[in-house]
């Protein structure tokens, strides 16, 4: 379920990946704001624009090598946006 201060990643009309974190939720369309941004996105992510939702950041060199396992044992799907 999204919710307030839950982060999401979405795709923009030009393909481009954002993970930014749901600041409300207004007529069906998520408002959201990059934590480093001063002001909230310009555009509202509608459903169609939705990839999913953020579960954990690893912060590392390099990405994880193999599956990501969650607590129960359980796969959890994983995907690279940026390396700094």
């Amino acid at each position: 379920m999204v919710r307030d201060g839950i982060v999401v990643v979405y795709r923009t009309k030009e393909g481009e990946l954002v993970s930014h974190k749901v600041i409300s939720i207004e007529k069906g369309a998520l408002r959201t704001k990059g934590d480093a941004n001063l002001k909230a996105d310009p555009i509202a992510v509608t459903a169609e624009m939705l990839v999913g939702t953020v579960f954990c950041v690893f912060h590392s060199q390099e990405a994880p090598e193999g599956i990501a396992f969650s607590s129960n044992g359980m796969p959890l799907p994983t995907a690279i946006c940026k390396r700094f």
